[in-house]
């Protein structure tokens, strides 16, 4: 669509900086950048993962969050016009809560 730069600029700047410190802060073990290549049509041609180490309650949720605005120097009502000025070159198509199923022994 023309924002290939635009959107990975976005990515490696302000998305990792937030990644890097739920990260440090042991709120996620992990997070990549998926691509796919070869995208049907209405199918994500870009994933952002990201590993929990467990879902956390509503009270860690409101104190991370707090915590997180506080060192992205942000609020939640900027991070959701920032948000909302990139629909303008990129479309989300929502998330996803995928599970790892194991074999029982």
């Amino acid at each position: 669509d023309g924002h290939d730069l635009e959107y990975a600029n976005h990515l490696a700047g302000q998305w990792r900086k937030g990644q890097d410190y739920a990260k440090a802060q042991g709120w996620i073990t992990n997070y990549q950048i998926w691509t796919n290549s070869n995208a049907r049509e209405d199918e994500a041609d870009v994933f952002l993962v990201t590993w929990f180490p467990r879902m956390e309650s509503p009270q860690e949720i409101e104190a991370r969050e707090k915590m997180y605005n506080d060192y992205m120097k942000t609020t939640a009502a900027r991070g959701q016009a920032e948000s909302g000025k990139r629909v303008t070159y990129r479309k989300l198509a929502g998330s996803m809560l995928f599970r790892n199923q194991t074999w029982r022994q």
